[in-house]
């Protein structure tokens, strides 16, 4: 792959710009965290361009996710934007694991955003206790997975 050049990211930056105005900034997060009620924290939320007809946590998931299909599509190197995705990865993984050490449902546990699509992660792992993931994770799962067959990592 060829060295980038800062011109390369004249557009991603423009774009980044224009969206600017939908992203949530300090004093959005403010004037949210200060609200009196659910309601008027929606309403920042709905002025950022959030769904307003759905759970608020699940509005901000969304536009996570979205944010990040949007950002792979602009940049010349879609690795700089994954950067920012593997730590949805990795609590996805782990929550599916302690989720099926424990015989419990990690449906509430999951998060949007990463480079692999949680809900195919839990059914990969429902059905053949393995995800299709590369080598390196697979190994780690699969080391995961032993160690909590043996004893109870939290004990």
């Amino acid at each position: 792959m060829s060295r980038p050049k800062d011109t390369d990211y004249l557009s991603v930056s423009a774009r980044l710009r224009a969206m600017e105005n939908r992203l949530i900034d300090r004093e959005k997060t403010e004037r949210m965290l200060e609200a009196p009620t659910d309601e008027e924290a929606r309403k920042v939320l709905t002025e950022c361009g959030y769904a307003d007809q759905i759970p608020l946590e699940e509005a901000l998931r969304r536009r996570r996710a979205e944010l990040y299909r949007e950002l792979k599509k602009a940049v010349p190197d879609v690795r700089l934007v994954e950067l920012f995705q593997i730590k949805y990865d990795y609590h996805n993984i782990k929550a599916i694991l302690k989720a099926w050490s424990r015989g419990i449902a990690a449906d509430d546990l999951l998060l949007e955003g990463g480079r692999y699509d949680a809900g195919m992660l839990q059914s990969q792992w429902q059905q053949s206790q393995q995800m299709e993931i590369p080598e390196p994770g697979r190994q780690a799962v699969g080391r995961a997975a032993a160690l909590l067959r043996e004893k109870d990592p939290q004990g």
